[in-house]
């Protein structure tokens, strides 16, 4: 006399499917494989009840409750089911596999964990064979047929088993004379409406597409999805259908196959969830729009997310999963000017091929088509290819633009046409070796999960396959030139932490000063290339090991993710010879991700250089780095330019750097190459999630002065050459000097400091001290360099009394120190240096003098 009530109360005229299990100890009730009520109960007890569908035996008395209404599918299991297991059955008949296992009939593919043994009773109910001498068959082999009672009439079968087109029309229509499904203007909600509760979409449905529906003003998710033919098209409603459209998403959970078209309009993506299988007779194809750069002189880095168009349209499934097959750019790629009607591209050799004017076919010169998987710093393994190289998925290449001079802001919109890839997706890489590779996906894919997966946690291998950053091409300069040395641009860099923006490569001095704008979001878009790196300095060698291997793709890092979020960015430009083989370190940089949920705190630094190059650093907080290299937390430098600036640690150079704490003892190492005499500047470009307590400084070690940069920028005058040992950033001020020449602790070094500091005098002068007062005044003393004695000549104050002298080249290495016989009130110190500007530091027992000097 137990019962289970489901939450919320059902409608007449409608298809339902209702399921109970029970593990033993709670009964759950399902609707539509929504669970709706659990309900503690026990086994019930053996009796000699009739067992009645459409009614409630009561033994010796007649039946009673009798149902009013329509019944399809019966089964019953000795089993509880689970909720996945009940999502795969909900839209399909079952049937055995032949080897004792539960198959689908719609999805060709086993339900996990069952075994047709697990079956007490199964009843189709389907008119023509399911019926025998007034009997309905149990077709579970355990022949426990069932009487009709009261049933003279047959009904259509109009459960969703699975959902059907009967005609083109939007996904979410259900006018009776428009709607695209089968029973959509009576007793079918359209697939991916929401259940019962009436906030919960159902994600698990099952559908057989033969006509063109469009996806209505809505994401799509199913279970399985079988495409007969028509086309599927997947765009926002409410736009213009081209490459602008800002697009939707078609989710498949479980298995798709594609006999018919999708054309993925602008920004649509096709995802499939890890261990989703395209069926391996899809015949059919996807379209997919991406744009680059125009410009003829300027690269992209590209992958394609689709193969060549394989299958059998006219054979339905096989529930074996596709093979990602090659492809070649004459067959895949289309020129997508009229992004509805794609049209042929016109390839040719000259690398001239696309600079003038033209009239007919857009044009590709195929001598800026190549690829590379080759050893690290060597340019002459870029290999050469053309559009009827076969690539296999997920390889990268270069391309140049198809329009002459134009702006590097005009884009060429793509149509990228064959069959989409899918599953695991490996490419071989050795150690020591760059890789161009690209994303392989018609979605955007998470470059964190991508990561991750080639890392030793996850990698099958349980080895690093590289080194944990990602590096994005971005050729953001318009000098319209084919010559290597002038190109401008560099490589963004990514890895767990963020990603910063790249250098201005520009071999021409003050040519434009241009800079990249993009840093590489945290998802990758459709149809983008990047390099992968196996080789680390040898100082990092001893710390983590990266040992090559096949780099992976997944489903799993696929996620839908448009460009105008701003997460995921595509580097419309990219240079194919003036990239990463340069023989330099590799170069990073990347754009904030306005949409990133890591908490923890980040500054970007901004080097502008005295001959205006502009280098993006980024350092984070992450509890799983530390001060030491960390794969996948610090990026190693790809370009090093004529003049930059980077983090020193381990001894090897980064521009994305991962520590565990911005605490006050912290303190971060910076190199700084100078190329020529001039003003360099260092700022704080952005900051996230960076407690509004924490002040940054720039501390210089030849001075030892410390400069606060969180308000203004910190500028110094330099000569040329490496400065690989004065520069660090600190989050405090230096240490004053006592009387006594040791340090002591700032007044206001205390954590309790009030932060209202907006009266401050925080650096906003040319090298401007925050801490003056542990120097002295340089005034007090005399300091002249004889250059016909070679001789350093002091005259101190009475009151002063030396402790050590100290001199510095300029790039802050210690060429002399004396400290003894310095008490009298004039010295005289033999130098013997090569010619150059030198810096004096003076140390008294008050304080400090620094003064600069020059050795002929």
């Amino acid at each position: 006399n137990n019962s289970i009530t489901a939450a919320h109360a059902i409608d007449t005229n409608r298809w339902y499917h209702i399921a109970v299990t029970f593990d033993g100890a709670n009964y759950k009730l399902y609707i539509d494989g929504i669970l709706e009520k659990t309900k503690s109960g026990v086994n019930p007890t053996t009796n000699s009840v009739d067992f009645i569908l459409g009614a409630m035996s009561q033994n010796t008395n007649s039946p009673y409750n009798y149902y009013n209404g329509w019944t399809d599918e019966l089964r019953m299991w000795n089993v509880s089911l689970t909720v996945e297991q009940i999502h795969q059955m909900m839209n399909q008949e079952i049937t055995n596999d032949g080897s004792g296992n539960v198959k689908g009939v719609i999805v060709p593919i086993n339900i996990s964990g069952l075994s047709w043994t697990n079956l007490a009773g199964y009843y189709q109910m389907n008119r023509t064979s399911d019926i025998i001498n007034g009997y309905l068959v149990d077709k579970s082999g355990n022949s426990k047929n069932g009487k009709l009672k009261g049933i003279y009439v047959q009904e259509p079968d109009s459960a969703p088993l699975p959902y059907t087109t009967i005609r083109n029309g939007d996904w979410t229509n259900k006018t009776a004379s428009s709607t695209p499904w089968t029973y959509g203007d009576s007793v079918w909600d359209y697939p991916n409406s929401f259940g019962i509760n009436g906030t919960t979409k159902i994600d698990w449905n099952i559908v057989q597409t033969s006509h063109n529906i469009t996806s209505g003003d809505k994401d799509i998710t199913v279970l399985g999805l079988i495409s007969t033919a028509g086309t599927l098209t997947i765009a926002e409603p409410t736009e213009i259908l081209d490459e602008n459209n800002s697009g939707q998403s078609l989710r498949v959970t479980h298995y798709m196959e594609l006999d018919g078209a999708i054309d993925l309009v602008g920004e649509s993506q096709l995802l499939q969830d890890e261990g989703s299988i395209l069926d391996q007779d899809s015949g059919g194809y996807i379209e997919r729009d991406q744009q680059g750069t125009a410009n003829s002189y300027n690269y992209n880095y590209w992958s394609s997310s689709v193969g060549s168009i394989s299958g059998n349209t006219a054979l339905r499934g096989t529930g074996v999963a596709s093979t990602n097959v090659s492809h070649k750019l004459s067959d895949v790629l289309k020129d997508g000017t009229n992004s509805g009607d794609p049209g042929a591209i016109s390839f040719n050799s000259p690398y001239t091929w696309a600079d003038n004017a033209y009239a007919g076919l857009k044009r590709i010169s195929s001598y800026w088509l190549y690829t590379f998987n080759g050893t690290n710093g060597t340019y002459s393994q870029w290999h050469s290819i053309n559009e009827f190289t076969s690539l296999i998925a997920g390889e990268g290449y270069t391309m140049k633009g198809t329009s002459g001079k134009v702006s590097i802001l005009d884009k060429q919109n793509y149509v990228f046409k064959g069959k989409p890839n899918n599953g695991d997706i490996k490419l071989p890489i050795a150690l020591g070796n760059d890789r161009l590779v690209g994303n392989p996906y018609a979605s955007a894919i998470d470059a964190n999960e991508f990561i991750l997966d080639n890392l030793s946690g996850r990698h099958p291998s349980g080895n690093n396959i590289f080194n944990g950053a990602l590096y994005f091409w971005d050729h953001f300069g318009e000098i319209n030139t084919h010559i290597l040395r002038e190109y401008v641009g560099g490589y963004a860099t990514r890895n767990l932490i963020d990603g910063v923006k790249a250098i201005s490569n520009d071999y021409r001095i003050n040519a434009n000063l241009a800079e990249g704008s993009k840093i590489p979001g945290q998802y990758i878009p459709v149809n983008q290339g990047f390099f992968v790196i196996t080789s680390l300095d040898e100082s990092l060698t001893g710390i983590a090991t990266v040992s090559g291997g096949d780099i992976v793709f997944k489903n799993s890092q696929r996620v839908f993710q448009t460009e105008a979020s701003g997460n995921s960015v595509f580097m419309k430009s990219a240079n194919a010879k003036a990239g990463l083989p340069t023989g330099e370190k590799k170069g990073k940089d990347n754009s904030e991700n306005n949409g990133n949920t890591n908490k923890n705190a980040k500054i970007w630094l901004q080097f502008n250089s005295p001959t205006g190059y502009h280098r993006q650093l980024l350092v984070g907080v992450n509890n799983n780095a530390t001060n030491h290299f960390d794969l996948g937390y610090d990026a190693p430098i790809a370009d090093i330019g004529k003049e930059d600036m980077f983090w020193t640690f381990d001894g090897s150079k980064f521009v994305i750097q991962g520590v565990n704490n911005f605490d006050k003892k912290q303190e971060l190492p910076l190199g700084i190459v100078i190329f020529k005499a001039g003003l360099t500047n260092i700022k704080i470009d952005k900051t996230e999630n960076l407690d509004k307590k924490v002040s940054v400084y720039i501390k210089d070690k030849l001075t030892g002065l410390s400069y606060e940069i969180s308000k203004n920028p910190f500028e110094i005058t330099l000569e040329p050459g490496e400065y690989l040992d004065r520069f660090s950033v600190t989050f405090q001020p230096t240490k004053k000097k006592g009387k006594d020449g040791k340090d002591k602790e700032d007044e206001d070094d205390d954590d309790d400091d009030d932060d209202d500091d907006d009266d401050d005098d925080h650096g906003t002068g040319h090298h401007k001290q925050n801490n003056a007062d542990s120097f002295i005044n340089a005034g007090e003393f005399l300091i002249y360099m004889n250059n016909t004695t070679s001789a350093l000549q002091i005259t101190k104050p009475v009151n002063s009394e030396i402790v050590s002298v100290n001199l510095y080249n300029y790039l802050g290495q210690n060429i002399k120190t004396w400290n003894t016989n310095l008490n009298a009130s004039f010295l005289s110190l033999t130098v013997n240096t090569a010619a150059g500007a030198y810096i004096v530091q003076i140390n008294t027992k008050n304080g400090s003098v620094v003064n600069k000097v020059i050795v002929e």
